[in-house]
C-alpha cells in the first residue's frame, strides 16, 4: 500500500525559508519526480502496452508545463495572508 505524502514530509528543506536549501531539496525531488516518472512509464507500457499507456504517460514538455504551474501556485500560497 501505498501513502501520498507531500513532498516537504520527505524533504524538509523544500519549504525552507533559506533558499540555498530550498533549491536543493527541489532539485533532489526533480531528480526523485524524474526516475520515478520513467518507472511508471515503463511499467505501463509493458503491463498495459503502447496504446493503453499513453493515455497516462505525461510528455516531458506537459510534465514541465505542470511543474511550472504547481510552482507558481505554491508561490501564490506561501503569499496569503488568509491561508
Amino acid at each position: 500500500m501505498f501513502l501520498l505524502q507531500t513532498i516537504s514530509a520527505l524533504l524538509p528543506d523544500y519549504m525552507s525559508h533559506d533558499q540555498e536549501k530550498k533549491k536543493s531539496a527541489k532539485n533532489v525531488w526533480w531528480t526523485e519526480s524524474e526516475a520515478l516518472q520513467k518507472i511508471l512509464s515503463e511499467t505501463a507500457l509493458k503491463v498495459l502496452g503502447e496504446k493503453e499507456a499513453m493515455k497516462y504517460i505525461i510528455s516531458s514538455k506537459t510534465g514541465q508545463a505542470l511543474f511550472s504551474l504547481i510552482l507558481i501556485n505554491e508561490k501564490n500560497y506561501i503569499g496569503r495572508t488568509d491561508a
